[in-house]
């Protein structure tokens, strides 16, 4: 109130924002870890920063405009990846109906069942994706990932297969071709 330059009286509270009178400053900085794990550590360590970051924007884009999918799928990623799954339903199930032409909600969604072990919605959510965008390689890969989990190894393959297709490097789905490989020698 003492300022003689802000422009609001009586003073008001400045949130971070893109406008221009809203807080923009940020700080970044590149760091070089002197431990070869250095940079996995300080990866793990910024991830909780980054989404916590990733949710105050994305609910002050929500503020400004409720109608905003965008903003609504990436708080509901976020708040997946953070393990809130079930604050995060609500938004992807927004997101879906607010972007139907978008498969990312629709794959979150799958995460979020596959982590509470609901794989029947899981697996629902991610053929649902890739009904939106066949080209996604991470629901084949989660939807082979499920389909391993209930038994269904023939259903598995043809996931892991579609995956590989579309991201040659993905290990995990490589990996677990060999799994079943394996298992089918035995």
């Amino acid at each position: 109130a003492e300022n003689p330059r802000n422009p609001h009286r009586p003073p008001r509270r400045v949130k971070y924002g893109v406008e221009s009178s809203d807080e923009m400053a940020e700080l970044w900085l590149r760091v070089l870890p002197r431990e070869p794990d250095g940079a996995a550590r300080l990866e793990a360590a910024s991830v909780p920063k980054v989404l916590a970051s990733a949710l105050s924007y994305n609910r002050y884009l929500l503020e400004r405009d409720p109608g905003n999918g965008r903003a609504r799928a990436e708080l509901g990623k976020a708040l997946v990846m953070l393990g809130r799954t079930g604050e995060a339903e609500p938004h992807l199930d927004a997101a879906i109906r607010q972007r139907p032409d978008d498969d990312e909600p629709r794959y979150f969604r799958g995460i979020a069942h596959r982590m509470q072990r609901q794989l029947d919605q899981a697996q629902a959510c991610f053929e649902d994706a890739l009904r939106v965008n066949p080209a996604n390689a991470k629901a084949h890969g989660n939807l082979g990932l499920v389909r391993m989990e209930r038994g269904d190894l023939d259903g598995a393959v043809r996931a892991f297969e579609a995956a590989l297709r579309l991201n040659p490097a993905d290990e995990i789905a490589r990996r677990s071709l060999e799994e079943i490989a394996a298992a089918r020698r035995k």
